[in-house]
């Protein structure tokens, strides 16, 4: 066993604590008899000083006077003093037990997600004193109002995923902004609130978030206008990423009212904002949203990754060149969610071309039946795009499709649809091809320059010596 990456699941965890005394069975239990000597404490330290990752898998097994009885006899100090990172599911009562002082990393997924872990919420008000330097928490269960509030009080906490915990007091929220070391916070599972929000008065307004740098939220589109309120103007936040939870529900009044006060949000607190992800309702109505809906995010100049899926983007040519022109230093952008016929054409992708010179890759519907006049004796740009995802784009004549991407992305690589799969892969085939030609075009070229240099070399050698 290497001495820094124990792996321990609690079936070994039960042979290590055989070393303790003899386990004997009472009504199918495991429980632990007898007495522990001086011996069998350095022979279980042994092992538990090595441990510095666990994986932990509590079924249920074990009696839980087990575990008490262990941390009894060990006088209360922890079981694994040097355990580091702990990955849990939790369905018995250990969890507590193998907390310890040095504890950085916590991932709780218990395996059934529709039950309550009385266990888990224990282990979240312990934290605080167990584990203060705890750094890193994962939780994806349903947590009591009790349990919640022990996370304002973990002082050193750099990276929280809270995954449905059942929140429904808004103002929890609100409270993790008084966390100093916070960078990074995902967050969803936000129900009807019980309880009225508490006024942004007092410390939480003063330096909300000071570390932040990563946010996610998933959540029905209303609350999120409400989560973002408690961020002032000129916030460092670098990532953020809004997910509407039920997609399906009240979507036109979703896109009328709530995501343009979202967008206006981002546009005005967060100057920092490097990689931008929102997931709106679906719909079918053609009449939203509006380009000037998402119209103040172009004042952002600093986005090097944009993800927008919502229903009918259906941006045209100058939109998409006004996005590009705006944001120069994208390396991913993404527009998803749209149906029917797009009205961007290839021309869209010119835009990004030309202003967006670090684009990586590309996502987005666009009318390939509608192709500019072809002349093969401009330039082929200086894009790097690697990867083209062409959505649903309609195609109809791929050699013309493929001549026109090929001086658009001559590093073109992959080329990904949703329909019309197999033209589109004919397409990237025929780029394939392009490529080739052209490289071996390159290397006759570099040839003849080669010879032609070597033969004014001789030349000049001999008109020197003449």
């Amino acid at each position: 066993m290497e001495p820094h990456a124990a792996l321990v699941n609690v079936d070994i965890l039960h042979e290590i604590f055989a070393h303790l005394a003899l386990p004997c069975r009472q009504e199918t239990w495991p429980i632990l008899d007898g007495d522990v000597t001086e011996q069998d404490w350095e022979r279980f330290d042994s092992y538990a000083k090595r441990i510095r990752f666990l994986v932990f898998y509590d079924f249920g097994t074990i009696h839980p006077s087990v575990f008490l009885r262990l941390i009894q006899l060990k006088k209360f100090s922890p079981l694994l003093p040097n355990v580091q990172i702990i990955n849990s599911m939790p369905g018995g009562s250990g969890l507590l037990s193998v907390l310890s002082t040095n504890l950085l990393e916590l991932c709780i997924v218990p395996d059934n997600q529709d039950k309550v872990f009385p266990t888990v919420w224990a282990c979240l008000k312990a934290l605080p004193e167990t584990s203060p330097n705890l750094q890193k928490l994962l939780v994806q269960t349903s947590l009591s109002q009790a349990s919640l509030n022990a996370i304002p009080r973990m002082t050193n906490i750099q990276n929280l995923s809270l995954i449905d915990p059942g929140i429904h007091d808004l103002s929890f929220f609100y409270s993790l902004s008084t966390l100093e070391h916070l960078e990074s916070l995902a967050i969803s599972g936000f129900k009807e609130p019980t309880s009225i929000v508490i006024p942004l008065t007092g410390t939480w307004t003063d330096r909300p978030f000071p570390a932040l740098r990563k946010l996610e939220i998933t959540s029905v589109a209303s609350k999120i206008p409400i989560l973002l309120r408690i961020f002032k103007h000129s916030h460092p936040l670098q990532q953020l990423e809004l997910r509407q939870s039920s997609r399906n529900l009240s979507a036109g009044s979703d896109l009328s009212t709530s995501w343009p006060q979202v967008i206006r949000d981002i546009s005005s607190k967060f100057y920092s904002l490097k990689s931008l992800t929102m997931i709106g309702p679906t719909s079918n109505d053609p009449s939203l949203p509006l380009f000037n809906v998402f119209e103040p995010l172009l004042d952002m100049h600093q986005f090097e990754l944009v993800h927008l899926d919502f229903p009918c983007l259906l941006f045209s040519n100058a939109d998409l060149q006004k996005v590009a022109s705006a944001w120069p230093g994208l390396t991913t952008f993404r527009m998803a969610g749209s149906q029917g016929t797009p009205n961007a054409t290839i021309e869209a992708l010119e835009a990004f071309a030309v202003g967006c010179p670090k684009l990586q890759g590309l996502s987005l519907p666009f009318d390939a039946c509608q192709l500019p006049s072809t002349d093969d004796h401009l330039p082929i740009s200086f894009s790097k795009l690697k990867t083209l995802d062409a959505q649903n784009s309609p195609i109809d004549r791929k050699l013309s499709v493929a001549r026109h991407l090929d001086r658009i992305f001559p590093n073109l690589k992959t080329i990904q649809s949703t329909v019309h799969e197999s033209i589109w892969s004919e397409v990237g085939e025929l780029l394939k091809t392009f490529k080739a030609v052209r490289m071996d075009q390159k290397a006759r070229d570099f040839e003849v320059m080669k010879r032609a240099r070597s033969s004014a070399r001789r030349i000049s050698t001999m008109e020197w010596s003449s």
